[in-house]
């Protein structure tokens, strides 16, 4: 049960990761966007600007950096509720 529970707030965290990513690149009327694939590209565009790195090692990283969020909540919710079993 407590792995639902972390799984139903990480998939959260995952959805609000996108929308927030999103959020930034938009417009200031824009509505909100779920499209992932805009979210990896936004984030894989900044890490170029910013740190440099090759734009084939940019998609793959701006991808887990979506997931990390959602990864690091489930394991929170997990741990924290579901002890270690």
């Amino acid at each position: 049960m407590v792995s639902l529970i972390a799984l139903i707030l990480a998939l959260a965290a995952f959805s609000a990761t996108i929308a927030g990513v999103n959020l930034v690149g938009a417009a200031a009327d824009a509505p909100l966007n779920f499209d992932i694939l805009a979210a990896g590209q936004g984030l894989a565009s900044r890490l170029i600007l910013e740190t440099g790195i090759v734009e084939q090692a940019a998609m793959p990283l701006g991808a887990l950096g979506l997931a990390i969020p959602a990864i690091i909540l489930f394991f929170i919710v997990k741990g924290a509720f579901g002890g270690a079993r």
